[in-house]
């Protein structure tokens, strides 16, 4: 390439490479239209170009390279550019600057715009009226836009010389399609979308747990929006609703008593979730931990029936998702007074014992429920023989993630000292537990255990127990039945 000029010597070779004819290069322009001088357009060819030529002033020709090419408008007319490749190919691009008409123009420009939107023909009035036609069907989405944009700003600049006949009629089955599959992926509960006839509206509905969660999948949508290229598409996400579900959180409160020594047995205690350490005096940590391969009420029952677990407090808090419950007694216990043992009494005294329960369960996601629970119980821990009264506070504040219809033993005591003690600790274990107060009396004679049995349940949900669970369950029904010298 020699400044843009082939010698007449050099294109009578040139034309004779195309066994008969030109032989155009795969992906080679075979026609550029230029609105106005100035105006340029860079050609790039496969391999390394050896010769070009125009066979008109106006344009102008500048190789970039060995490859490239760039044609500029230089002043109105029409030229033919012949270029010589390396590996013996040829070929002619027409190349036309400022179009002899007004409708000229308009149709240059809209084939330029439009060459690659399947389904649209752009065409002059075939009856010879001034106007260039727009028409055909546009299914792609990302098409849709662009079509409509193209057509618009012609229209704004030539007036009514374009004839927009084209119809928009968006696949909006695969815009649904992509949306659901958003939608189920931000796990948004029973999902729906739907599609305006031309794509510039989406409605979408479901199910979801948390504002966090809503706001994910609107962001979720609208990045969907982009990809599809939908342009300026309105997507109405106010179906997305909050699920509005009732839970009972239950909070029993429970001692077992151990009073045959290692009849029971720490590896027993362990598989229920129920083992705790030596004595708070030691500095351990307690056992807080999540019974979810259990059915937790059975194996208390069972407890119950062998006389080593005692329900001594039972609690049922039920509230809206999101919104703080509570459950709380109180109670006046009344004995006689004495000076001494075994004397007549000479009055009463009045004891206040009251229990509350406050629990907040918001869902975390469709099977997670966020868990914050304080509950405080009275328990009667000693009754002189003189009618005074021993009150001990026992309390677990706590903040938990939990799946729905799983329990939770929320810190367990265990004691084996021979003296009577109370003690509290503040320790945390398996669960996030904010902070925790526990207090405790232990008897000489006995191994003591003492805890919280936690469990959330959606209300009017149906649960299924899993096998696994009920076959551990009843084999540690069986072990405890089999320790304990009650048989199968």
């Amino acid at each position: 390439m020699r400044n843009g000029v082939l010698t007449a010597a050099t294109l009578a070779v040139a034309l004779t490479l195309g066994s008969g004819g030109w032989s155009r290069a795969a992906g080679i322009p075979d026609r550029i239209d230029f609105e106005k001088p100035g105006d340029r357009q860079i050609v790039e060819f496969d391999v390394a170009v050896k010769e070009t030529a125009a066979d008109s002033d106006c344009v102008r020709l500048e190789g970039v390279g060995d490859t490239k090419l760039i044609v500029t408008a230089a002043k109105k007319g029409r030229a033919a550019v012949t270029y010589v490749l390396r590996d013996g190919r040829t070929g002619q691009i027409a190349v036309t600057v400022v179009p002899d008409d007004q409708l000229g123009a308009v149709e240059a420009y809209l084939k330029r715009q439009l060459a690659d939107v399947v389904g649209v023909e752009v065409a002059r009035n075939k009856e010879g009226l001034p106007l260039v036609e727009v028409s055909g069907t546009v299914r792609v989405p990302k098409d849709c836009v662009m079509v409509r944009r193209v057509v618009d700003d012609a229209a704004k600049r030539w007036g009514q010389t374009v004839a927009n006949n084209v119809r928009i009629e968006p696949d909006t089955s695969v815009i649904k399609q992509v949306f659901l599959q958003g939608l189920v992926g931000e796990k948004v509960e029973n999902p729906q979308v739907e599609v305006a006839a031309d794509a510039s509206r989406i409605s979408v509905a479901g199910t979801v747990y948390t504002e966090a969660q809503k706001a994910e999948a609107v962001r979720l949508l609208d990045a969907l929006a982009k990809k599809l290229d939908l342009g300026d598409v309105t997507i109405a996400a106010g179906g997305l609703t909050l699920a509005g579900a009732t839970f009972d959180v239950e909070v029993t409160y429970f001692e077992l008593s151990d009073t045959q020594g290692e009849q029971i047995g720490a590896d027993l205690l362990r598989q229920v979730h129920m083992e705790g350490t030596a004595s708070y005096g030691t500095g351990q940590k307690p056992n807080y931990t999540l019974a979810a391969d259990i059915n937790l009420d059975k194996v208390l029952q069972e407890f119950q029936s062998c006389g080593v677990v005692k329900t001594l407090k039972h609690f049922t808090v039920t509230t809206q998702n999101g919104k703080e419950g509570e459950s709380q007694s109180g109670q006046t216990i009344v004995t006689p007074v004495t000076t001494q043992a075994g004397a007549s009494p000479v009055g009463t005294a009045a004891t206040e014992a009251g229990d509350i329960v406050r629990a907040t369960p918001a869902f975390k996601d469709a099977g997670t429920v966020h868990l914050d629970i304080d509950a405080q119980v009275s328990v009667i821990t000693d009754v002189s023989q003189t009618g005074n009264i021993s009150i001990t506070k026992r309390a677990a504040k706590s903040s938990l993630d939990l799946p729905l219809e799983s329990q939770v033993v929320l810190g367990v005591n265990q004691s084996t000292s021979s003296a009577e003690t109370r003690s509290g600790t503040p320790w945390v274990s398996k669960v996030p537990v904010l902070s925790w107060f526990f207090g405790s009396k232990t008897s000489t004679d006995a191994k003591g255990y003492a805890g919280f049995r936690v469990a959330v349940r959606r209300i009017g949900a149906t649960v299924v127990e899993s096998p696994s669970v009920s076959t551990k369950t009843d084999e540690i029904i069986r072990q405890i039945r089999e320790r304990m010298g009650k048989g199968q």
